[in-house]
Order: C-alpha cells, then structure tokens, then sequence
C-alpha cells in the first residue's frame, strides 16, 4: 500500500469509527463538511437549537482526528491540519469572542461549543436569548 493510500485509509477508518453522519469519510469530505457549517453560520444561522450542537460535532470529530498520533505520523496530514486552522480562523470570525453558553464535560476545552454565532434567526436566536441571555444579530432584519 502507498504511503498516500495508507494516510486515506487510516483516516477512514478512524472517521468511521467515530461518526455515522458522514457517508464518504475522507480528508476532503471532512474539510467540505466543516466548510459548509462555515457558511451555514455565516449566513446567520437559522436551524433548530438542538441542531446547532449536532452541526457543531464536525468540529468536535476534527478535533479527534487532530489529535490522534497515527493520523499526525502520516505527512499528508499537514495539509488537512492547515485547512483547519485557516477554517477554525473563519468560523471563530463568526461566532462570540468569549463564552456565552455554560460548557459542560469536554465542552470547556471546545470554543466551538462555548462561543456562539454572531448573526442568527428564527428559533435559534430566540433560543440563545432565553437560555443563556444572549442576543445575536438578527441575520433576516433589513438594513
């Protein structure tokens, strides 16, 4: 097996282990999955609140592959570990500086899970407002 082929493998399989949500569980999947939450929260996010933390686990399955040493050991992962840090400096553009939701367990070490958006409609924003007393910018009020 090629080293490349090896590295795909690899990730894979750990990506399998891990999540059911994704039906292809490359590299590439992965990063297109993260960057179409991106833009979900760019545009002002607007699902149910109980989806934001089911959307939010892309990241949180990122932050698994980026700490395990097997994947760390392959030299193609320098890449996929780059396009997350540019990724993670978009989506932290998007959401609070601080924390404003309580973490909980393993949330404290997760600033995807503490911050939240700052442009939001619908269910969620009023969600934000009654459970943690955060008000986000409504992304469907007219300029």
């Amino acid at each position: 097996m090629t080293d490349h082929a090896s590295y795909l493998s690899d990730f894979t399989r750990f990506v399998s282990s891990r999540s059911t949500l994704l039906s292809h569980r490359d590299p590439e999947v992965v990063l297109g999955a993260y960057s179409d939450l991106i833009a979900e929260i760019d545009k002002g996010y607007d699902d149910e609140p109980e989806e934001y933390d089911n959307d939010m686990s892309i990241r949180s399955l990122i932050q698994e592959l980026l700490d395990c040493q097997e994947l760390r050991s392959h030299p193609e992962f320098a890449q996929f570990s780059a396009a997350v840090a540019k990724m993670d400096t978009e989506l932290q553009a998007l959401l609070t500086p601080d924390a404003k939701r309580p973490a909980y367990g393993d949330d404290q070490d997760q600033w995807w899970r503490v911050r939240l958006p700052l442009r939001a409609s619908g269910n969620f924003r009023e969600y934000m407002t009654l459970a943690w007393g955060y008000t986000a910018e409504d992304s469907h009020a007219q300029p």
